[in-house]
């Protein structure tokens, strides 16, 4: 192999074999794994080091020799580079190919687990553009509007945004332009045609934003259902109202709800159909439903009418508010549906001594608000049937970890629907489940973050000993 001098300076050429975790494409140079971004699989690559680690290296394009047929226009130029859309080089088709590719190698390498033909591919039909109903701008120092540069604290100036819909660059990109110097904005949609604008920037800023606002009769623009500045209402509501797939969901403007609509409705509606293949309907209803991380209930709601009881849990106070007011408005879970605030490892310890037979409620300050909860959950999971239990579960990146994994294998749950947006640590935890007598039956691609590397996935895990 050349000198690591030579190896840093000079360009070389390289074929790139596939894409891994992260977007990169991977080739091999003498031996060395080699991370170009921006490539595809096939590609025949002239490329340059810009960093070089033990094992691997990390290296920029500088000239593509032989294209891929996957190979496109980038359809959101500098502003979805700037923005972290690492694959809108490739076609859907590829893109979705990749992020399938990426799971089962995820899985192979960190649990050892060839999920072969169980692992289906994103069935969406989506061009991958205009789906995101959440936007985060921040404020140039000359007073333009735009996306922050992926590392750095760089404004690119916008005037059209090809991940949002229309109605924020038809009518709420201008609106922004008028407002009073702020620092940041978040922009929030519905299902309607409505939104909500967080603006964050000095106090002082909001006086002048209250007498702009006094000033105007009626929405402060098309579809506006509220502002928030710094957290705080300032006009109309804090809240929008999510409508899908004939279930409402009331969503605070500081409560988390999945970017994208259409993907949304394809997953709700994917783990529907499992539950029906499993017996558990609206006809034959099941056990009981845990939904961990629930936020604002999102998979409760929806797959409720098939339990005879729901259980959702949510570290996040808001979420929960608006989980407990989107239960009660709901004819069909109101009387069935409790929802505790508590983190989720605390909970499921909660059960696993309440189900190993703890007669003693869980130690605590009594006027601690956790502890409350967990003294109620614990009293609740002492009547569960656990064999006939459905856990769902939806955690952050960081997935669900090795004591919530202990506690689930622990509890013994009929089975496990999986909902992840890291494929690293849902290998990891579903390798610990499949360890301790579960196996996984289903899983499924969806597309949630079409133009990056981002990837969702849905599987289920059953269980296989008593």
């Amino acid at each position: 192999m050349a000198d690591e001098q030579t190896t840093i300076a000079d360009p070389f050429d390289l074929t790139i074999d596939t894409i891994v975790t992260g977007g990169a494409g991977l080739g091999r140079l003498e031996g060395r794994v080699v991370f170009v971004p921006g490539t595809a699989p096939g590609e025949k690559i002239r490329a340059r080091v810009v960093a070089e680690k033990k094992g691997f290296m990390q290296a920029e394009l500088v000239e593509v020799l032989e294209a891929s047929a996957d190979r496109v226009e980038p359809p959101l130029g500098e502003i979805g580079s700037a923005s972290g859309c690492d694959l809108q080089h490739l076609s859907i088709a590829a893109q979705r190919h990749a992020k399938h590719g990426i799971v089962l190698d995820c899985f192979m390498r960190q649990a050892g687990i060839d999920l072969g033909e169980r692992l289906e591919q994103a069935s969406s039909e989506s061009d991958g553009l205009g789906y995101r109903n959440k936007v985060r701008l921040h404020r140039s120092p000359t007073g333009m509007w735009g996306v922050v540069h992926q590392g750095s604290h760089d404004v690119l100036p916008i005037e059209h945004h090809g991940l949002m819909p229309e109605l924020f660059n038809d009518t709420i990109l201008p609106w922004v332009r008028m407002l009073p110097p702020v620092d940041q904005i978040v922009i929030r949609l519905d299902t309607d045609g409505g939104w909500l604008a967080l603006l964050f920037g000095q106090p002082a800023r909001l006086r002048t934003l209250k007498a702009i606002l006094d000033k105007i009769e009626g929405e402060p623009a098309p579809g506006c259902r509220g502002i928030l500045f710094n957290n705080r209402p300032v006009w109309g509501r804090d809240h929008l109202i999510m409508r899908l797939d004939g279930q409402t969901w009331r969503c605070h403007a500081l409560s988390f709800f999945q970017v994208n609509f259409g993907e949304t409705v394809a997953a709700l509606e994917l783990a529907a159909s499992w539950l029906d293949e499993a017996g558990l309907t609206t006809e034959t209803p099941g056990g009981a439903l845990i939904d961990l991380y629930s936020g604002v209930g999102l998979f409760g709601l929806a797959l409720g009418d098939r339990f005879s009881r729901i259980i959702g849990v949510e570290e996040n106070r808001q979420a929960v508010l608006d989980a407990r007011n989107n239960y009660q408005r709901d004819q069909q879970t109101n009387a069935k549906a409790t929802v505790f605030c508590a983190p989720v490892d605390k909970i499921t310890k909660a059960w696993k001594f309440a189900r190993d037979g703890g007669g003693q409620p869980p130690r605590g300050k009594p006027d601690d608000p956790v502890h409350a909860e967990l003294v109620k959950a614990s009293a609740q999971g002492r009547a569960i049937d656990w064999s006939k239990t459905t856990i769902v579960v939806d955690p952050p990146r960081t997935g669900l970890g090795e004591h919530v994994t202990n506690d689930l294998s622990a509890l013994g749950a009929a089975r496990i629907l999986y909902m992840s947006c890291d494929p690293a640590t849902l290998a990891r935890d579903c390798g610990a489940l499949t360890k301790s007598g579960y196996e996984i039956t289903r899983g499924r691609i969806i597309d949630m973050f079409p133009m990056t590397s981002h990837v969702e996935t849905l599987v289920m895990l059953s269980r296989t000993e008593a």
